[in-house]
């Protein structure tokens, strides 16, 4: 399973649990490969790469039209 990962806060001061979780995702069994992404680049690995799964972390200052498009484009 490929996962495509974004803290949707970009200047979080808890970032450690964003990485935490992005950490504990690597070493999953199921998960092949988790690509961490930031606003600058996420809609891009979407369109361009194949995913099989779309983690929004946080909420808190999701930019939600990047979000929700990403949404659409990954399951």
């Amino acid at each position: 399973m490929r996962i495509l990962f974004l803290d949707t806060k970009p200047n979080n001061p808890n970032r450690y649990i964003s990485r935490a979780l992005f950490s504990a995702l690597r070493r999953h069994a199921l998960v092949t490969e988790v690509v961490w992404a930031s606003y600058v680049d996420a809609l891009d690995l979407a369109l361009e790469q194949s995913f099989d799964a779309f983690i929004a972390f946080g909420g808190e200052e999701a930019h939600n039209p990047v979000v929700q498009r990403i949404c659409r484009l990954i399951p």
